[in-house]
């Protein structure tokens, strides 16, 4: 029988096995996103996320790490959001392990104490083709609610040129000195949005001290009175 370990999240010392298991099961899946010890280490550090309390981690016999599950909570007038993801080893049982990361994060969103009238929701993801995960959601009382689309485009073919309406120009983003009027713009591009939370000061902010953050990839649209009208925010991952 096989001994399972949870465990709270230790912080530095762990980084490196959990890009490697996010690594592991990217692969395993098919999913074309490779994520660097860098990128968990800002993914930890987002403000209004707490890796002490909202990660947790699952070691087998021999303390490898096998499992993790963790997730954000966002408040949002009258409801509670709990973000919630998880990874479990391909070479572990992926079923059992993952009902017990889930039992893990629906017993966290219990802790969350609202006020009446407000709702408690937890959320998680799946790609449509991984059968074996939204089977496992499904189990355990998930209910598909909303399909997003990752669209691609070819970089080989041609880009038509940039039409602008008269007056708009394009420049790249100023950073903290374009920060508050970014931030607005990006709320309330996003108000009427499904699920709809909006971004902080603190959460730019920490944007920003992305090592691979480059301003000539966040551009925005300036209207003919000055005022952000449009904003394209791309990130290359060198590694």
């Amino acid at each position: 029988m096989l001994t399972l370990t949870m465990r709270p999240y230790r912080g530095e010392a762990d980084l490196e096995a959990i890009a490697h298991l996010f690594n592991t099961c990217a692969a395993f899946d098919r999913v074309d996103r490779w994520m660097s010890v860098n990128d968990v280490r800002l993914a930890f550090e987002m403000p209004s996320f707490d890796p002490t309390r909202d990660i947790r981690v699952w070691e087998d016999g021999e303390g490898k790490l096998i499992g993790i599950g963790g997730m954000r909570i966002l408040e949002s007038g009258e409801q509670i959001d709990g973000s919630f993801w998880f990874r479990v080893h391909p070479n572990a049982s992926r079923s059992e392990l993952g009902k017990q990361i889930i039992a893990w994060g629906e017993q966290r969103m219990r802790e969350v104490n609202p006020k009446p009238g407000v709702r408690v929701k937890l959320l998680c993801s799946s790609r449509d083709d991984n059968s074996e995960r939204i089977t496992l959601l499904e189990s355990c009382g998930f209910t598909s609610e909303r399909f997003f689309f990752n669209m691609e485009r070819s970089l080989i073919d041609p880009f038509p040129k940039s039409q602008f309406p008269e007056g708009f120009t394009l420049r790249n983003s100023k950073g903290k000195q374009d920060m508050e009027e970014w931030i607005e713009m990006r709320n309330q591009s996003f108000i009427a949005h499904w699920n709809y939370h909006p971004w902080t000061v603190e959460r730019y902010q920490h944007l920003l001290t992305d090592p691979d953050y480059k301003p000539e990839l966040d551009l925005i649209a300036v209207a003919p009175d000055g005022g952000f009208a449009a904003f394209c925010y791309c990130h290359i991952n060198p590694e």
